[in-house]
């Protein structure tokens, strides 16, 4: 699916990118916002999802399939609950990296810590390799490596 900018011309491949960082550095600054005062409430709430409506092209990718998701489930009835609010809050702050459990990954803190994988996936390391290339929320290349041995070693 093509992508246009604001004269109705095809973006390319790394502008596209770009762009999409660009939303993710907002979302994280709208969700940093509301969160401040250590609450979400519903005007919050709704504010957020419109954003996310609005931004719907990104809605299929991390971290806006997470979030839409579940404020949609939230708001459904159209109203946010004290649950719904705490709940949503915590997922604010995961995404944000503010929550109050600090992860710690080869001496690192984590950006981010959403319950992707919860319950956490079996993984088999046998038979497969393993290439780090790019960017990693958890550490450097190498700290990644290190802990993917780490665990190889755990699983035998």
């Amino acid at each position: 699916m093509a992508r246009y900018d604001d004269q109705n011309q095809p973006l390319a491949r790394y502008r596209s990118a770009e762009l999409f960082d660009r939303h993710v550095d907002e979302l994280i600054g709208i969700c940093r916002g509301i969160s401040a005062d250590g609450a979400i409430n519903q005007n919050e709430a709704e504010y957020l999802i419109k954003w996310l409506e609005q931004n719907k092209e990104y809605v299929g990718a991390y971290p806006f399939n997470i979030l839409y998701g579940r404020i949609s489930d939230m708001l459904k009835d159209g109203m946010l609950d004290d649950d719904e609010s705490k709940e949503l809050l915590d997922i604010v702050k995961r995404l944000t990296g503010e929550n109050k459990e600090e992860i710690v990954y080869a001496g690192e803190r984590t950006s981010t810590s959403l319950p992707l994988d919860d319950p956490k996936p079996d993984i088999i390391f046998d038979g497969y390799s393993f290439a780090f290339t790019g960017i990693f929320t958890v550490g450097t290349r190498k700290q990644c490596e290190e802990l993917v041995i780490q665990k190889r070693w755990q699983s035998t």
